[in-house]
């Protein structure tokens, strides 16, 4: 695009300096009174006419360049500009990625955590039963061994019944 532009420039210029050198010769040559043939070594006066009009142009001409070449600039700049703004949000969009892998490998160990915990819940709350039974039993006062045994056994038979816990 830019080397379009470029052609486009530099095709106006030579336009414009063939239509300047036409447009002094066609005047030199209407005025027969001012234009003298160089045979006959006189010095022809220049129309102030044609001057000052191809010094407009000139600077017109300078002008459109200067704008030309700040409009290049702006659009490297912002091409540029947008390049780093990609690649931040590339890097941010990487980022991101990486830190919802690491929340999803953490939300599985916490799902475990949660697991293990309601697992040791539940043995806890058996062993509880079973121990507060126990002791509820062995208070009253007037056992025999082989009631304290009888216990025991009932003890051993409740906390077998607890589920284990896997890890």
């Amino acid at each position: 695009m830019l080397r379009k532009n470029s052609i486009m420039s530099y095709v106006i210029i030579v336009v414009l300096a063939a239509v300047f050198i036409f447009t002094v010769n066609a005047t030199a040559q209407t005025n027969d009174d001012e234009y003298t043939s160089e045979e006959q070594g006189e010095k022809k006066p220049i129309p102030q006419e044609g001057l000052q009009s191809s010094l407009e142009l000139s600077n017109k001409i300078a002008e459109l360049e200067g704008k030309l070449s700040n409009t290049k600039t702006a659009l490297l700049v912002e091409q540029q500009g947008g390049d780093e703004l990609h690649n931040k949000i590339k890097v941010l969009t990487e980022k991101i990625k990486n830190l919802q892998t690491v929340v999803n490998q953490k939300n599985t160990k916490l799902v475990a955590l949660k697991d293990t915990r309601d697992q040791y819940n539940n043995v806890i709350t058996c062993y509880r039963t079973g121990l507060s039974a126990w002791d509820n039993q062995l208070r009253v006062r007037a056992l025999t061994e082989q009631d304290r045994l009888i216990i025991s056994t009932e003890l051993r038979s409740v906390i077998s019944k607890c589920p284990s816990i896997d890890g």
